[in-house]
């Protein structure tokens, strides 16, 4: 195989499906690209994001971190791409996986890797430092270091993350940026110097993380579920996903990074079931599920307006 593979890694929330997605809709020069994303709870939901943003092959892995559980199937994800012929494969990994396991997967394999990128939540480095090992995992790694999100601190606060992490990695090239914009020949011009980054021993069993995945059929009020997010406990890291409010026909992508959270309406190419589809993660959420469950549930709307806003929802999907 000769089509090189690039790395996307970083903490949980940090940006990389936008970035990602800005890649595949605006395409890459001279190049055809292709995308495996890693998802680490059960439901894939970053592939469907990025196959909305355009016509890349798209193949998705859920169910646990590519550096170890999803693992054996890498292999099989690439081969289904390579019937596809990109000139470039990008690999998404989830929020909680460590890329030395993985790049050994891929020396073992005999591909060919050009480099791997870390995307840095600029406004919530030291949280995610102090949230799991793994993040510095991932700097430590990385040959080039997007930090992003830059827009949401002070210039000054931007100066400080910026050393803290060329403290933790002085090598890698450092890139701030805001919504993931980065020019795709910046990523695809890199080369992989010095030593293949060492894999982190019992990440998963270390970090001690959950996902909590939530589904409903019923759209939603909107204040309520906003109010939801808003409350969800501190321990709630991470959430997103697609759901449905009666106050709107279009579903909106949900993000909640570190206790902020935004929705963003995006136009279905079809129904969707169930309509509402969350995925939660953070540490030990199994305590937490049936108060979370409980909260999230109580967001739905009355049976005479859901069903008022099928009907509405469904003539506008039908045109």
């Amino acid at each position: 195989m000769q089509t090189p593979l690039t790395l996307v890694t970083g903490f949980l929330g940090s940006g990389k499906t936008t970035l990602v997605r800005r890649l595949v809709a605006e395409g890459s020069p001279r190049r055809r690209l292709g995308v495996i994303v890693n998802e680490f709870g059960q439901i894939g939901l970053d592939g469907a994001t990025l196959a909305r943003s355009g016509h890349a092959p798209i193949v998705e892995l859920a169910g646990g971190c590519v550096c170890c559980e999803a693992g054996s199937d890498f292999l099989l994800a690439v081969e289904e791409l390579l019937d596809y012929h990109p000139e470039q494969i990008l690999v998404e990994t989830s929020g909680l996986a460590e890329p030395g396991g993985l790049v050994r997967r891929i020396r073992a394999a005999e591909l060919p890797l050009d480099a791997i990128v870390t995307v840095v939540d600029a406004a919530n480095l030291a949280a995610a430092l102090a949230a799991s090992p793994v993040t510095a995992w991932q700097l430590r790694a990385a040959d080039l270091i997007i930090l992003n999100k830059t827009d949401l601190i002070s210039t000054e606060r931007c100066k400080q993350v910026s050393e803290e992490v060329q403290r933790i990695n002085a090598r890698a090239a450092l890139v701030a940026t805001i919504q993931g914009h980065v020019p795709a020949d910046l990523l695809f011009s890199l080369q992989m110097e010095g030593e293949d980054p060492p894999a982190y021993p019992g990440h998963r069993t270390q970090d001690g993380f959950s996902a909590l995945t939530w589904s409903n059929d019923t759209p939603l009020i909107r204040s309520a579920f906003e109010q939801t997010l808003a409350s969800l406990p501190d321990r709630v890291y991470r959430a997103k996903g697609l759901v449905h409010c009666t106050d709107a026909p279009w579903p909106n992508e949900v993000h909640h990074v570190f206790g902020r959270h935004s929705l963003t309406s995006v136009r279905p190419q079809r129904h969707q079931q169930p309509l509402n589809r969350l995925i939660l993660i953070g540490p030990d959420l199994e305590t937490l599920a049936p108060h979370i469950v409980a909260n999230l549930d109580r967001c739905a709307d009355t049976t005479e307006r859901a069903s008022h806003w099928r009907q509405r929802h469904d003539e506008l999907l039908d045109q």
